[in-house]
């Protein structure tokens, strides 16, 4: 009679156990992000040659509103906005959002008009924003910040994402040859820090090309294909990521509390 009870138990509580797995429409990685909100080992990134982001900010109030993976986006970036000193941030303010931007120089550029790149910051992602560097020139834009979000993985202590705008009429390997000075500056002076090149090429639309040329400036050489690294890596990559995903499915109670390594306190 023992054994038929413990039998009887075992089973309710597997079929318990099947009604209660997340099946469908309820999993899968896009539905496990969306449920981590500005919890997840990378941010997500909104990006977009705007082409004036003055007249466009009714649009972009209404998805913050309205779309709720515009409105969890961590970092939204935006370039080609066309501002000028005559238009305070006041004016380009969105709920839940920093705003850090660079305007086109006359002076630097030679241009009247046009340029300009923005980040918009998610306040539940990040708080401790710092702009690094800046730079105009007739061939180059760029906008560096450096972002310490509330979470990131143990692997990161930090993100430096960069804003990049190579006008139409730029010389390109000029532009090449001056981003990849700037990048490898900041790689020296923060080598713990991911960073991430969010660019808008214009006249420069072959991107293939304009990467291969910073490699070569960089003096970047891959490592020779070896089937031993190549699967200790995809191991690597796999516990990375199922580390995450143990996380999201809550499957433990040390799972849904990240680690203190992995957490960085609010400011």
């Amino acid at each position: 009679m023992e054994l038929l009870d413990i039998l009887v138990t075992g089973v309710l509580t597997f079929v318990d156990a099947v009604k209660r797995r997340r099946r469908g429409k309820c999993t899968g990685a896009l539905v496990c992000l969306r449920r981590r909100g500005t919890r997840t080992p990378l941010p997500g990134i909104f990006l977009s040659n705007v082409r004036s982001l003055s007249n466009k900010l009714d649009e972009l109030q209404l998805l913050v509103g309205r779309n709720r993976d515009f409105s969890s986006s961590s970092v939204l970036c935006f370039t080609e906005t066309w501002l000028c000193g005559s238009i305070p941030d006041s004016a380009l303010q969105l709920a839940g959002f920093q705003l850090f931007r660079v305007d086109r120089d006359t002076e630097l550029s030679g241009k009247t008009k046009g340029g300009g790149i923005c980040f918009y910051i998610n306040s539940g992602w990040c708080n401790d924003v710092t702009v690094i560097r800046q730079h105009c020139s007739p061939d180059l834009e760029s906008l560096f910040i450096h972002c310490k979000p509330f979470y990131s993985p143990r692997e990161f202590a930090s993100f430096i994402l960069v804003g990049v705008c190579i006008p139409p009429q730029a010389d390109v390997q000029e532009a090449q040859h001056m981003l990849a000075d700037q990048i490898l500056c900041v790689e020296r002076t923060n080598p713990d820090s991911l960073v991430i090149v969010l660019s808008d090429f214009n006249k420069a639309s072959d991107s293939a090309s304009v990467w291969k040329g910073l490699e070569q400036i960089t003096n970047y050489k891959p490592k020779a294909p070896n089937s031993i690294n190549d699967l200790r890596l995809a191991n690597n990559l796999n516990e990375f990521y199922c580390r995450f995903e143990r996380q999201c499915s809550g499957s433990g109670p040390d799972d849904t509390i990240p680690r203190d390594s992995d957490t960085h306190p609010h400011p």
